[in-house]
Formats: structure tokens, sequence, C-alpha cells
């Protein structure tokens, strides 16, 4: 009985995360530029070709390190730090545009900002056998068998 009651309050602070998540996202995006509203919010096929400012960068960054809420569902503390890494990774290679470096660079700072509030040692509550597992749970399991 205790075991679902923690269950359903992890459920209802999950839910409320999520509408929050979703307006300080929102917040965070209405300092776009009008191209980067275009190309990033409303995606109507155009591209941002153009170099961007170290302000423009920041905003970006910004916008993109609203942490994931959801990912104390099924990730660990050590499986979103892994995240962080392999983030900030990618945005080092010579392959990735400003925009995506930017944006790497945000999500790997909302997963630190996560682990700061959750603790290094969380381990989230164990899923059914029969969840699906997550593109980020994925990820980060792969990392950790490679």
């Amino acid at each position: 009985m205790r075991e679902q009651q923690a269950t359903s309050r992890l459920r209802y602070i999950i839910e409320s995360g999520m509408i929050e998540f979703k307006r300080e996202i929102e917040r965070r995006e209405h300092q776009f530029p009008h191209d980067f509203r275009k190309a990033l919010i409303e995606k109507d096929g155009s591209i941002i070709s153009r170099a961007i400012s170290r302000e423009e960068s920041e905003i970006l960054r910004y916008a993109n390190a609203v942490p994931a809420f959801t990912s104390i569902d099924n990730l660990s503390a050590a499986e979103m730090t892994d995240l962080a890494d392999m983030f900030e990774g990618w945005a080092q290679s010579d392959q990735v545009d400003p925009v995506k470096v930017a944006r790497l660079h945000g999500w790997a700072d909302g997963f630190r900002s996560l682990v700061e509030v959750v603790g290094t040692d969380y381990i989230p509550p164990e899923a059914s056998p029969d969840a699906p597992v997550s593109l980020m749970k994925f990820l980060a399991v792969q990392m950790r068998l490679d």
C-alpha cells in the first residue's frame, strides 16, 4: 500500500512538472529572435544559416536547459550525468552547427541541474516489466554497455 501511494504521488508530481516544464520552455523561447522562432518553434521549414552571436547562442542554450523533469521517472542520477556528458561530447563535433551546439549544451545543463535537485544517489522507481523504454534510457544504457 505504501509503495502504491508513493507511486501515485510521483505520478502527480510528474504530471504537474510537465505543465511547469512546458510553461517554462515557452517563457524562455519568448526571447528568440524572429528567425529562430520561425525555424525552431513554428518549424516552417526554414533553417538558420547565418552566424549566430554569442548572446543568441546563450539564449538558445538557456531555452534548452529546462530540466527534463519527467526523466526522474526512469533515469538515475548517474544516467542523467552520463547523458549530459554525451551531449557535451556531441557538441564538440565539427559536424554540428552552432544552433545544435547551443541546444546540446542546454540539454546537458538541464540534466545536470536535475541531478543537483534529486541528488547524486537518486535511483528511479522500478519500472513495470511491460513499460516501454524511453529514448533517453536507451541511450544511457547503451553508453554504459560501450
